[in-house]
């Protein structure tokens, strides 16, 4: 069954809920590493980019370029920006802030054929 990393929000918006690793890329920085480095600095795990899961939009100004990966090395631990970093399975997870978190659920788990 699957698994995805969740870290629990020690900022606004939506402080103390879990949510899914992200953050933003810096000007002149490729999205893919903006990926790599944003898991790092919010679990101290190193990943590797499996592949494109989709781009995501809305109401809102934010697009999302999401991504599936795995991690190749470290010990998840928290960083500024977050207090908890947990493993969660796709059929026990909490309740996600975001409108576009179910969307991207769904799309895991259609990816994986759950």
């Amino acid at each position: 069954m699957g698994r995805i990393l969740l870290v629990r929000r020690a900022i606004q918006p939506h402080y103390g809920k879990w949510s899914l690793p992200s953050g933003y890329v810096d000007r002149g920085e490729a999205v893919e590493k903006a990926a790599v480095r944003e898991v790092w600095e919010e679990t101290n795990l190193k990943i590797e980019i499996n592949s494109l899961q989709g781009i995501y939009s809305g109401k809102g100004p934010v697009i999302l370029a999401v991504y599936q990966a795995s991690p190749t090395s470290g010990e998840p631990s928290v960083g500024s920006e977050v207090s908890e970093v947990g493993w969660f399975n796709l059929n026990s997870l909490p309740e996600l802030p975001f409108p576009h978190d179910d969307r991207i659920i769904s799309d895991f788990r259609t990816n994986l054929k759950i």
